[in-house]
């Protein structure tokens, strides 16, 4: 495999997300939760997982985010 990146599994979704202004300073866990209708519990666990990125890095689940990503 390589790359560093965990396979999708067959079936995933890819799901992307624009973080509005009025998001700046918001935990990422947080933001996803209330975006995406998964539990704050599911998110964290695909964050811990490799499963979500903000502007093409992996970040932990109480990075703050900036807006505009």
């Amino acid at each position: 495999m390589g790359g560093g990146q965990p396979a999708r599994p067959e079936g995933a979704r890819v799901r992307t997300f624009r973080v509005p202004a009025g998001a700046q300073g918001e935990r990422l866990d947080r933001f996803l939760a209330a975006s995406s209708g998964l539990t704050r519990a599911r998110i964290q666990a695909l964050i811990a997982g490799g499963r979500v990125e903000v502007g093409g890095a992996l970040r932990k689940a109480s990075a703050l985010l900036r807006g505009g990503e």
